[in-house]
């Protein structure tokens, strides 16, 4: 518990000078350890030194000029609730104490039963129990802000908005001043700052790449490992930023932990603070922190991939003369490109959302959902549909649909090619037109000359019956 060389800083609120020197004697007696004893008669005066800091333990009269009862102990709580408080009271006022307990206090001794041994030990063990609590609460604390940082990244895509949650929660997780992601260039061997919620020397953090080995990030870097500098530690693993002032750098302490994908490290997260030492504990809660922070920012890294990916292939169907789109199962477009909204002679935001059977009639639309039919069966077809514009103007189009199934094998919908062939249409009708004013021209043509050719087998006949030679040759 202590060691024989360890001091307990012990304040006593108690404005009897008769109850305040028998506590001093009962702790000034040969023991485990050294108290030392800091005495003062007033509320205010108790909260001054509770305010300058260094206090261990408090032994708080609830009866003192100006403070009366629980309030006395409230405001006592209120102002260092890490530090114990043990309760001194009347044997008239035992009710109160236990309150002041239920409260958060953490032993209570009636004044006219108090000795030595029984002091002593209600200190030790207020310390140790508030030790406990704090460990306790520190415990539910960390298990809390990792299951929120959990939720918070959860609700998070976009990899920017990631980082900056992963470095404000780490911040906030350490009770930081500040934190710095950095992820690591493998080609060039060095980490590259993405983020930084630095205060104060944000933009020389943001311009300082750190070679692989070099400093303390650089070091856990290339180790796979975590650790930490104290502020006032003599170490190599020191690095100085430049821009940032060098005696605030000496009185920061910083922590770092490696950051993942799969066994091979990705990049690091950086945290200071000032005033205050890191430990093992801490690299522990960090890395398990960083572990966290590894799955979302792998899944917003794939995400972004996948979004940059998407948007060079929307980019690539922009450009193509063909009209692309891909409507549900309900037959509703989901996706359009320029080319097919300008067939269908609509926005593109118009045409999203919209029923194809908006732009046909009724009796094609049963075309339509017959093409459907087949491809839930999963197979692919061809078909030409009548269409009306927005502008009214009537259109004829070809669609070459493609079913999407999905990983159950169901009818999610399909994606449909477009080309607008009013024109050939029109085209192939003036054709056919033509055609059969040549047939029936053609069959008048025919008909008049084979009466010709009978004329003339008529004359040679009769040239013949003369004695004459035939005139035609037929």
């Amino acid at each position: 518990m202590y060691k024989q060389s360890e001091i307990i800083r012990v304040l006593l609120v108690e404005d009897d000078p008769g109850e305040t020197e028998l506590i001093r004697d009962m702790l000034s007696g040969p023991g485990e350890v050294t108290f030392d004893l800091e005495c003062v008669d007033r509320l205010s005066k108790g909260l001054e030194c509770l305010a300058a800091g260094g206090i261990d333990v408090v032994l708080l009269d609830l009866g003192l000029p100006y403070s009366q009862g629980l309030d006395t102990f409230t405001m006592v709580y209120a102002r260092a609730p890490e530090v114990p408080i043990v309760v001194l009271t009347g044997i008239n006022d035992v009710t109160l104490a236990i309150k002041a307990v239920r409260e958060g206090a953490q032993d209570y001794l009636v004044k006219s039963q108090v000795e030595s041994k029984l002091l002593v030990r209600s200190l030790h063990y207020a310390i140790e129990r508030k030790r406990a609590e704090e460990i306790i609460r520190k415990s539910e604390a960390m298990y809390r802000s990792l299951y929120e940082t959990t939720l918070a990244l959860a609700k998070q895509t976009d990899l920017d908005t990631v980082i900056r949650t992963i470095s404000d929660r780490a911040t906030a997780f350490l009770e930081a001043n500040d934190c710095a992601v950095y992820l690591l260039d493998q080609k060039r061997k060095v980490l590259v700052p993405i983020f930084s919620n630095a205060s104060q020397g944000r933009e020389e953090i943001m311009a300082n790449e750190i070679s692989l080995g070099e400093g303390l990030s650089g070091r856990v870097a290339k180790m796979g490992a975590g650790a930490y500098i104290n502020a006032g530690d003599e170490t190599n693993y020191a690095v100085h930023i430049p821009g940032i002032d060098e005696v605030e750098d000496k009185n920061e302490s910083v922590i770092c932990v490696p950051v993942f994908d799969g066994s091979k490290v990705i990049g690091v997260i950086t945290i200071g603070k000032l005033g205050a030492r890191f430990d093992k504990r801490e690299v522990k809660k960090l890395t398990i922190f960083a572990r966290q922070a590894e799955i979302a920012l792998k899944r917003a890294q794939n995400l972004q991939a996948l979004r940059e990916s998407e948007e060079k292939s929307r980019t690539l169907v922009e450009m193509l003369e063909e009209g692309i789109g891909t409507v549900d199962e309900k037959e509703n477009f989901v996706f359009i490109n320029q080319a097919a909204a300008d067939i269908f002679g609509y926005s593109k935001e118009e045409l999203l959302g919209k029923n194809l059977g908006g732009s046909t009639t009724p009796e094609k639309f049963k075309q339509v959902l017959g093409q459907t039919s087949i491809g839930k069966s999963g197979q692919a077809s061809q078909y030409e549909l009548a269409i009306t514009r927005k502008d009214g103007e009537a259109r004829i189009i070809s669609v070459t649909s493609t079913p999407i199934m999905g990983d159950n094998g169901k009818y999610r919908g399909a994606f449909g090619i477009f080309h607008d062939i009013t024109e050939r249409k029109r085209t192939e009708e003036e054709l056919r037109k033509r055609l059969a004013q040549l047939e029936i021209y053609y069959q008048s043509t025919l008909g008049r000359e084979k009466r010709i050719i009978a004329l003339k087998r008529e004359v040679n006949e009769l040239l013949g019956e003369l004695g004459r030679e035939e005139k035609y040759g037929v």
